[in-house]
């Protein structure tokens, strides 16, 4: 194996990785929000739009190279925004109605499940090690999900499998055009589950004055005590660590007068 392949491999497991661990935490804040499956779906989706389209924007040339890409392969385009849709949903609804635990151990399964995707689809032949992998990992899937036979939380381990089956899928479409737009097919995924979930949302249980309020945030780069007595006349609430709060406190220009 040469040194750049060897580097390249390396570089791919550190992503891999990172990707569990973001995942990881995904999953803890989407139980956090105590939202149904959809309405979470949607929220997070909206606002992946947003980010992603602003990155895919903002690059030298962004926009066009955006669309050279799209009408380049409209079809894989089309399938990486349906199936990425297909998989954030999935895990989304699936953390909402199963542990975290489960769906972590099952979408920790997705690289396998893109390996045996891409033998199916594009005939890659998997190494040993990786065939000892998947079965390594069928038997842990099904370990996980024999705990949950008959309860509600069955459902839930169920949809986490889809998630990984349509993202082994995407994998393979990626495989199969390197050259897509990641930015800008990743933002149309978003998207797709963004218009899909609408007619799901539970929208009474969106509290629109706090969506409104985080639109109004006043973010500050640094600590600095003259800028938020500045912003102060303006907000009603402030975050920081408890250190900066002892700072303000300890500044003669907090008075009850200021916070009024």
């Amino acid at each position: 194996m040469s040194a750049a392949s060897s580097n390249l491999r390396l570089n791919g497991w550190l992503l891999a990785a990172a990707g569990m661990l973001f995942v990881s935490t995904d999953s803890l804040f989407v139980r956090l929000g105590e939202g149904s499956g959809a309405t979470m779906a949607f929220l997070m989706a909206c606002g992946s739009t947003l980010s992603l389209s602003a990155v895919a924007i903002a690059r030298p040339g962004g926009v066009e190279v955006a669309r050279q890409s799209m009408a380049a392969a409209p079809l894989a385009v089309l399938l990486i925004a349906v199936l990425g849709a297909a998989t954030q949903f999935c895990f989304i609804v699936a953390v909402t109605q199963t542990s975290v635990a489960n769906v972590v151990v099952i979408v920790g399964a997705s690289p396998i499940a893109a390996a045996i995707a891409g033998f199916l689809l594009l005939r890659e032949r998997p190494e040993r090690r990786v065939l000892w992998a998947i079965i390594i990992t069928a038997i842990g899937i099904g370990a996980t999900m024999s705990g949950t036979l008959g309860s509600p939380s069955f459902s839930g381990d169920l949809v986490a499998v889809v998630a990984i089956c349509a993202f082994g899928l995407s994998i393979v479409v990626w495989r199969k055009h390197p050259g897509l737009d990641r930015p800008s097919a990743l933002a149309a995924s978003s998207a797709v589950m963004a218009i899909a979930t609408i007619p799901l949302v539970d929208w009474a249980s969106i509290d629109v004055r706090m969506l409104l309020a985080g639109g109004a945030m006043i973010f500050l780069p640094k600590f600095d005590l003259d800028a938020i007595f500045a912003h102060l006349p303006r907000a009603t609430s402030m975050m920081g660590v408890p250190t900066f709060y002892t700072r303000l406190l300890s500044d003669a220009r907090l008075t009850k007068e200021v916070c009024a």
